[in-house]
């Protein structure tokens, strides 16, 4: 199990060979290897973490971001939400993956025939792309449009926003006044949706011990 406590990243192994609680910083590592026995508790790795703090502080590398297994105990968005992986129905692993993208391709292709219906444009083909740098993209010409996959982490209006601006890139390729006055138009309280996505957060977060 993976897990971050006071700025480090750790990896926590409980064997039933295990006489003590023990750790490792291995050089280049993305964790501190943690071995315990199957008695320790949840006190009992803390109160050991906080006595070696000096120890962690001298040869484990500190970290800003958790970078998610997808374990059981995960705290991460999804649908505009905050959920627990391994409760609640919430799948963990490649499961969970699954699940986040069939969500958004379900609410695509609920959004997308009213919206080419009103803004009297026809989409060929809707492509999902793993990138981070934008939420989107089109290519008018092809009637192509490109949905980032972390769409599904946010609310359903958020996703309704960005569907929007890429159909509008339909009408107009770059971002004229002619496009916003599009935007304007079809989804006149875009600006907030557009800042209500931007505060959104994504970070997925460690298991709580």
């Amino acid at each position: 199990m993976y897990f971050q406590y006071k700025g480090f990243r750790f990896h926590l192994t409980q064997r039933s060979n295990a006489k003590r609680i023990s750790m490792t910083a291995r050089k280049n590592a993305e964790a501190v290897s943690l071995t315990a026995p199957p008695w320790a508790g949840t006190q009992e790795i803390r109160r050991f973490l906080d006595a070696n703090m000096p120890w962690l502080q001298k040869y484990a590398p500190k970290v800003t971001d958790f970078l998610p297994h997808y374990e059981k105990g995960e705290d991460h968005a999804f649908a505009g939400y905050r959920v627990t992986l391994g409760e609640h129905g919430i799948p963990t692993g490649k499961a969970f993956l699954t699940m986040r993208q069939h969500h958004l391709e379900r609410l695509i292709e609920m959004l997308l025939p009213e919206w080419e219906a009103r803004m009297h444009v026809k989409i060929n083909e809707v492509r999902y792309r793993n990138t981070v740098s934008q939420w989107g993209s089109c290519q008018p010409q092809k009637g192509i449009i490109c949905l980032a996959t972390n769409l599904a982490l946010v609310p359903k209006e958020c996703v309704e926003y960005i569907l929007v601006h890429e159909l509008c890139h339909m009408h107009y390729a770059n971002h004229s006044p002619l496009f916003y006055a599009d935007m304007d138009r079809y989804l006149p309280g875009w600006r907030e949706l557009k800042e209500k996505l931007s505060a959104f957060d994504l970070k997925p977060r460690p298991p709580k011990i």
